[in-house]
């Protein structure tokens, strides 16, 4: 009894702490700027960009 009470609040601690590392995760990506993954130079001399976060559609 006594050690099934204590896996249970490891268990809780456990999710408790990958709740927060996705959360910090989630907010840290969320405020960045654009993330360039890579860009291709087309045939009529524009550049496109692929990109993650916000803000990739003001890029240069």
């Amino acid at each position: 009894m006594y050690r099934r009470s204590e896996i249970k609040k490891a268990a809780f601690f456990f999710m408790f702490l990958m709740v927060a590392l996705v959360f910090t995760l989630v907010t840290a990506f969320a405020s960045s700027g654009p993330f360039v993954l890579g860009s291709e130079m087309n045939t009529n001399g524009m550049v496109e960009y692929l990109c993650l976060g916000s803000g990739c559609a003001n890029l240069p």
